[in-house]
């Protein structure tokens, strides 16, 4: 059980988030994905995955071998903080280059925006606590569907909404049988993350 919880801590990484978001978003989201051919969607998730993914990873391994954290899971909260400031970073080049160099439309921008935004307040959030972000980021992609669904009325994202909320659950079980988090902070994640993420689209896009 615990190298089970270890497995889907890792596939339901944070940093994999993003990417998960947007290729549910472009391929299942009819008012999303019609915008691009396959091969935009293809360069748009790559384009994701590096920035959001890759670069935090090369970011969190560099301060792994320069003794700056003592390990990649940073359980430590002490050791969060400047891991998390320099994928904030990476997060807001992303932004950057949806609003100026891709501009594939508003909701883009804002969902991209948001998950920029959500990062730096957990980060503000780690100097004083251990949320959980793994919560906070599974969470996150539950309302965006949620809101992208209900504002558009879109009615093939629900199979992927009932997934995400499958997979939330199996997340926080996982951390929890971990005990890499108490309950508490699976629940500030989950609410923060839920909440940040539905009005941000809800209301901006």
């Amino acid at each position: 059980m615990k190298k089970a919880a270890w497995i889907i801590s890792t596939l339901m990484h944070p940093l994999l988030m993003p990417t998960l978001l947007f290729f549910i978003l472009l391929y299942f989201a009819s008012y999303v994905g019609s915008k691009l051919n396959d091969e935009g969607i293809a360069y748009l998730l790559l384009v994701i995955f590096i920035t959001t993914c890759v670069l935090p990873i090369f970011c969190i391994a560099v301060l792994k071998f320069t003794n700056n954290i003592a390990d990649f899971a940073l359980e430590d909260k002490r050791e969060r903080v400047i891991p998390f400031i320099f994928i904030s970073m990476f997060y807001a080049v992303t932004t950057y280059m949806f609003a100026t160099k891709i501009k594939l439309g508003e909701l883009y921008i804002v969902i991209i925006a948001s998950i920029t935004l959500l990062l730096v307040v957990v980060t503000i959030i780690t100097f004083f606590w251990k949320i959980s972000t793994h919560s906070t980021a599974i969470s996150g992609v539950v309302g965006f569907i949620l809101a992208v669904g209900y504002k558009f009325s879109d009615e093939q994202l629900l199979l992927p909404l009932v997934i995400v909320v499958f997979l939330a659950g199996l997340v926080m079980s996982s951390r929890l049988y971990l005990n890499s988090h108490k309950p508490i902070e699976i629940l500030g994640g989950s609410i923060l993350g839920f909440i940040f993420s539905f009005i941000a689209v809800y209301i901006f896009a």
